[in-house]
């Protein structure tokens, strides 16, 4: 009887020791996939807030009540759309129906000084629309038709200095415009033609040559980007630069490289994405850098980590969406991608669920609208499994017999 209980406990001993083996074995095995996990140091959510026909975007608040809502443009004469941001993040549709165009481009600001967030749309073959707002997010038709030619972006700052905002009108296959607003949100053209024949695709505002005053930067697809410099009354004259000869899509402004000065990203189709740097007199030269040969459709920058520098999130057609974190030299590198395929035609960045981080909000051409997810959040989660594994390893060794 006692020999037959020391076998029986040699051989528990034996499938303890098995077992503790065989986990171990699985462990070993998953360690190289847990170890090659991408490790950050913050999330960044992707918000999809409208699919099919919904091409362009803009984000701010819109009723007043502290929290950022998203005005959406469609194209294919499909009426534009402001969505509520219900606190949590979770983002309604308001109901309304805004015109019937071909919407490229949403840019917000208040037109007509009375506080609150009003809308500028540029539109295809089309007029753009002026779009203002009551204080409580309902937008109404001024009734002005801006042009009519083939917008592909606007964009809003105080152009003349006369204290309200202006708008910058890039257009695809001819000259583009500046319109002067009275400061009521009445536009009126100023006269001038920058450039001729262009496909602009873009224009972002900024000082670019440090004296004060709102210069203008022009992105165009398959032909050399210009800029233009502000006299300080308006009006803008060449800098004599032509900056590459990319197929641009977008163009996004900010200091990448920490100097006092706006850089500019560029985003290409089919070709690598490139940064400029700025002299600091407006005088602008390519990087070193080839960040990914992709299908770029449009272009965000914004601290997502909170290191103190400009990282950058950028929607492709067809391919994974990236986030791009600067080293603050103004060097980047890969550190995630996002919603594969997301055909991305528009993306900005915000704290959209008031968690106290960047989220990126995204139109794309298929998926679920409210759809959010959060890649560099699955890093964290395999970060904290591989801890666990670690920490739980010794629990799976058999104690002495």
């Amino acid at each position: 009887m006692v020999e037959f209980m020391k076998c029986n406990a040699a051989r528990r001993q034996g499938m303890h020791a098995f077992a503790f083996y065989k986990r171990k074995i699985i462990f070993i095995a998953l360690c190289p996939f847990l170890l090659a996990m991408p490790v950050t140091a913050h999330a960044i959510d992707f918000i999809l807030v409208a699919t099919g026909q919904a091409k362009s975007l803009a984000i701010g608040d819109v009723n007043g009540d502290g929290y950022i809502d998203v005005f959406v443009g469609y194209n294919n004469n499909a009426p534009d759309r402001v969505y509520l941001n219900n606190i949590n993040g979770v983002l309604t549709d308001s109901g309304q129906k805004l015109g019937e165009y071909f919407t490229t481009f949403v840019a917000l600001g208040d037109l007509d000084g009375d506080n609150d967030l009003d809308a500028v749309t540029a539109n295809l073959n089309q007029p753009n629309h002026v779009w203002l707002n009551d204080g409580t997010g309902h937008f109404s038709d001024s009734g002005q038709a801006l042009g009519a030619s083939y917008s592909y972006s606007v964009a809003l700052a105080d152009i003349d200095n006369d204290g309200d905002l202006d708008l910058a009108e890039g257009i695809y296959g001819n000259a583009d415009q500046v319109w002067l607003n009275d400061g009521s949100g009445i536009f009126t053209n100023s006269g001038q033609n920058l450039g001729g024949t262009e496909n602009t695709t873009t224009v972002q505002l900024g000082d670019l040559d440090n004296d004060g005053d709102i210069d203008l930067f022009a992105a165009v697809y398959n032909g050399p980007d210009l800029v233009w410099f502000n006299d300080g009354s308006g009006y803008f004259t060449d800098s004599g630069q032509a900056l590459g000869n990319a197929t641009t899509n977008s163009v996004a402004l900010a200091d990448l490289d920490n100097d006092g000065d706006l850089d500019v990203y560029e985003g290409n189709y089919g070709q690598y994405n490139k940064t400029l740097i700025n002299d600091g007199s407006g005088n602008f030269s390519y990087s070193s850098q080839d960040l990914a040969d992709r299908q770029t459709r449009v272009v965000a920058l914004a601290d997502l980590d909170g290191d103190g520098d400009i990282d950058a999130v950028v929607g492709n057609y067809g391919q994974a969406n990236y986030v791009w974190s600067n080293d603050g030299s103004g060097t980047f590198t890969a550190t995630s991608s996002a919603m594969d395929g997301s055909n991305t035609p528009a993306l900005a960045l915000g704290d959209i669920d008031n968690d106290g981080k960047v989220d990126a909000v995204v139109t794309n051409y298929t998926g679920t609208e409210q759809e959010v997810g959060s890649p560099l959040s699955i890093s964290f989660l395999m970060s904290a499994l591989l801890a666990l594994v670690l920490l739980g390893l010794r629990r799976l060794i058999p104690k002495r017999i």
